[in-house]
């Protein structure tokens, strides 16, 4: 599983290839690819009185007649970051759980391949980044928080692991431009 999204032909890599679907989700990869997507909800667009948009100008840009084309534009540079770099992140993910995992019992589920899949990344106010995983083999869920600054990700935490092992903690991964 390592490497696995390191094919980068497969993320969609153009700001103006980018579109909202489902209110807030923004695929990074094509369903027949990855199918990841970013949710951007809780940046919640909504125009107001000031805002004077057409409604032709909101359909090129969304299906999400509550999104301001302005401010979805201001995020696109971070989805494309995310998508630039989705495989890096993920790598790093699974050093981490592979150098925490203790409990994985190797006799029962056999290798120690990293067995969950990444279906969609989340943004949060004002600049987190989170990795939600959910399991192949084990019916579970987990996060992992990156802080997304001058065009780096910082690692935060890992699933319930609000503290990192000190050599993890804020392992900056830089933006390949």
């Amino acid at each position: 599983m390592y490497n696995r999204f390191s094919d980068i032909s497969k993320f969609i890599l153009h700001s103006d290839r980018l579109k909202v679907v489902n209110n807030y989700e923004v695929y990074i990869s094509n369903e027949e690819d990855h199918d990841i997507y970013v949710d951007i909800e809780d940046y919640n667009f909504k125009p107001t009185e000031d805002e004077k948009l057409s409604q032709s100008k909101l359909d090129k840009y969304s299906n999400n007649l509550n999104i301001v084309p302005q401010a979805f534009d201001l995020l696109k540079p971070l989805i494309i970051d995310v998508a630039r770099s989705i495989c890096k992140l993920d790598n790093l993910v699974q050093e981490y759980n592979k150098e925490m995992d203790n409990s994985y019992d190797y006799s029962i589920y056999g290798d120690d391949d990293f067995h969950y899949e990444l279906p969609y990344v989340l943004l949060k106010k004002p600049s987190l980044v989170i990795l939600n995983y959910v399991g192949c083999r084990i019916n579970t869920e987990f996060h992992v928080i990156f802080e997304y600054e001058h065009n780096a990700f910082y690692f935060k935490s890992f699933g319930l692991n609000k503290t990192l092992l000190e050599k993890w903690q804020n392992f900056e991964i830089r933006v390949d431009r």
